[in-house]
């Protein structure tokens, strides 16, 4: 197998995404396009309208940092099957059954899941249960699949 980077995305100038659609940090990007990836920045359970995060529990903050990164995603023009590398942080690792659930249930009709990680990180941002980060790629209409061989 043979794999070469695209100069494209090598000389390209990082675009950043954004959208008032889902929690922002002031000074911090929510995504950024370089080329035909887009890396997603830590995205928390904190509902946007409220600036507070959901009350109960980890797997209601799982849904709605989902939620978030639909909309972040969307503002890129992608969805959650355009996702390629996820990592995902939990503040205790009895929280991660619940989380875990949540990407299950939000991955399960994608062809191919995310690459993904998780870690039990005690300092997550903003006293939140769980947070993620991960890479998209945009996808080129009518550009050939890639395949494993």
């Amino acid at each position: 197998m043979t794999y070469s980077a695209s100069l494209e995305t090598a000389n390209a100038t990082p675009v950043a995404i954004s959208t008032d659609e889902g929690f922002r940090f002031p000074g911090i990007s929510q995504a950024v396009r370089v080329g035909q990836l887009v890396f997603v920045g830590g995205v928390i359970s904190v509902d946007p309208a409220t600036g507070r995060k959901v009350p109960g529990g980890a797997g209601a903050e799982a849904e709605q940092m989902f939620g978030n990164l639909e909309k972040v995603l969307a503002a890129a023009g992608l969805t959650l099957h355009d996702m390629v590398k996820m990592t995902m942080y939990v503040r205790n690792w009895d929280d991660f059954p619940a989380v875990d659930a949540v990407y299950r249930r939000r991955f399960a009709g994608a062809p191919v899941p995310p690459a993904r990680a998780t870690l039990a990180v005690v300092g997550i941002g903003s006293e939140c249960l769980c947070e993620l980060e991960g890479i998209a790629v945009v996808r080129v209409p009518g550009a050939p699949e890639s395949s494993a061989g």
